[in-house]
């Protein structure tokens, strides 16, 4: 796949809005090994990169990156733990001497400080609209689309409603009153 089409796809599934970083940020919980995973990984780091200044992980960062997005939104959704994932970031500052003998100062930092603001940004931009599915049996995170939302897909909504028609169809099955009505056709 030539150069240009890796880019546009990784910016494409990452996305520009606030709202669609985060969809991409929640849907990394799983972990899986994505074909473009260096590509959106760089495009989630520096967003208003164009594809020449692009900046790509090694395969074996990206792989390290995204299990650290994965334990972290596994820890948030873990029912034993405190429910916390803290974002530990270093601040580190290269002082250099310039030729003009003036003093540069830059900030320099692992990709998994960058990683983490990144994370902490996008997350604090959507944070009011992040929510956890409602679903019995779904533990996935997702950002509302309307106010009313409540569960993360269309079908878990679905699933949900199944559910609870079953349960309710079932209960109707077991009330005193049939029982008698059967009893009752029995005796004649």
């Amino acid at each position: 796949m030539a150069y240009e089409t890796h880019f546009s796809h990784a910016k494409k599934r990452v996305g520009e809005t606030p709202e669609d970083r985060a969809r991409w940020l929640l849907s990394q919980r799983e972990g899986g090994p994505g074909d473009n995973l260096t590509w959106e990984l760089a495009v989630f780091l520096d967003p208003k990169a164009d594809e020449t200044r692009l900046q790509l992980p090694s395969a074996v960062d990206a792989r390290d990156l995204q299990q650290l997005v994965s334990r972290g939104l596994r820890t948030l959704l873990s029912e034993r733990r405190r429910k916390t994932w803290q974002l530990r970031i270093t601040e580190t500052y290269e002082l250099s001497l310039s030729s003009h003998n003036t003093i540069g100062v830059k900030p320099s930092s692992s990709l998994e400080d960058k990683l983490k603001r990144r994370i902490h940004e996008t997350v604090v931009q959507v944070k009011d609209r992040i929510r956890l599915c409602c679903r019995r049996g779904c533990v996935k995170l997702f950002v509302q689309e309307d106010g009313r939302q409540v569960y993360c897909s269309r079908q878990c909504a679905g699933k949900e409603r199944t559910q609870r028609f079953r349960e309710k169809k079932k209960g109707k099955q077991s009330y005193p009153h049939r029982l008698v009505l059967t009893r009752s056709k029995v005796r004649l």
